[in-house]
This record gives structure tokens, sequence and C-alpha cells, in this order.
């Protein structure tokens, strides 16, 4: 399940903190948000194939949602727009990719690919 996240939670250097919203549970990394706007068609479209790949994925990566039309997000200039970060010292990869079950999950797999890289 994803959890929803404020702007606050978005660093000024590029980074993603989401500790900032939930200091009661450690953040996931690698972290995927999805920032979205309530009244987005596509944005509508892509939530459940969201959902289901964070219920799917579980505790191995930290899954986010933010609501671009009340918090401002750096770099986001359109609905839906999926930032991955493989690690809390990593900037924002803005995804390009099909908004498919199968290429979300190999973006998750390249993001950890990264952290490791990253020493993650």
């Amino acid at each position: 399940m994803s959890r929803e996240v404020t702007e606050q939670a978005f660093n000024q250097d590029g980074t993603f903190s989401p500790s900032v919203n939930y200091w009661d549970d450690p953040p996931l990394y690698p972290a995927v948000v999805l920032v979205y706007a309530p009244w987005c068609g596509h944005c509508t479209q892509l939530k459940p194939t969201y959902e289901k790949l964070a219920n799917y994925a579980g505790d191995s990566i930290g899954f986010y949602k933010v609501n671009g039309d009340t918090n401002e997000i750096a770099g986001v200039e359109g609905f839906p727009t999926i930032l991955g970060y493989p690690t809390a010292s990593a900037r924002a990869q803005t995804y390009a990719g099909d908004r498919s079950m199968g290429d979300l999950y190999h973006f998750c797999q390249k993001l950890f690919k990264q952290a490791r890289e990253l020493g993650g």
C-alpha cells in the first residue's frame, strides 16, 4: 500500500525524505512517488496498477503518492508523474516508460540495482 506525503517530503536538493511526514515510520528506499491530480483521468487509471505494485513489493521498497494539485513538486510538469529515488541521497529520476505493471516493476528493479551500486 502506498502512503500519502506532502511537499515537505521533497528537499530543495532534489532528494526525498518521507520521514518528514512519517516520523514514526522509517522511510523505505528505494522509493517510488506518484504525483497525481484528483481530476486527472490518466491518474485514476494508473492508481490501481500502482497500488497493486505497492502491495506486491511489500516493505522491500517505499511507495508514496502526493497530490500535485495541493502540493508543488519541483520538476513536475504534468500528471501523472512517477519519480524514483534509489537512496535517500539520490535525486529524482522521472519515469518515462509505459504505465503497465511489468514496466513499472522493471523501473523498480532498476532502482534496486542503482541502490546497490550507490551503497544503499
